[in-house]
């Protein structure tokens, strides 16, 4: 009988694959990269959509694993601004911008008032077609 030859590595490789080296190179970010990232999540740009900005489109699971701080912290710097505009509008006396931020930084909430309507001495209503 004849021998097969050691020629193909069947050991699975770092990377993946059947032979050592085989399928694609570790992903590694450019710093432009990670300030467009940034920005576009800050600016509310959904991460399917970021994906496909990054070189010739990636997959969310990776954008989602190399660039998780910059897609937080452009979210966070983002709320921060418009937290902050929205506190100057509010101590620069815009009333609707004031009841927002009470609403949603001091816990405030209006009380649902319930009305009950019924005849007199508390029995029911009488409608009477004209």
């Amino acid at each position: 009988m004849e021998q097969i030859s050691d020629s193909c590595d069947l050991k699975k490789g770092r990377r993946g694959g059947a032979r050592t080296g085989a399928g694609q190179p570790s992903f590694e970010p450019y710093p432009e990269e990670r300030a467009l990232v940034e920005q576009l999540s800050g600016r509310g740009v959904p991460i399917k959509s970021i994906s496909t900005m990054i070189r010739d489109g990636i997959s969310d699971n990776t954008l989602s694993k190399h660039f998780a701080r910059e897609l937080a912290v452009g979210k966070a710097k983002a709320c921060a601004e418009v937290a902050g505009k929205l506190f100057e509008m509010a101590i620069g006396g815009n009333v609707t911008a004031c009841i927002f931020w009470c609403k949603t930084q001091m816990g405030w909430k209006e009380e649902s008032q319930q009305v009950e309507l019924s005849g007199p001495g508390g029995s029911p209503l009488v409608i009477e077609k004209l």
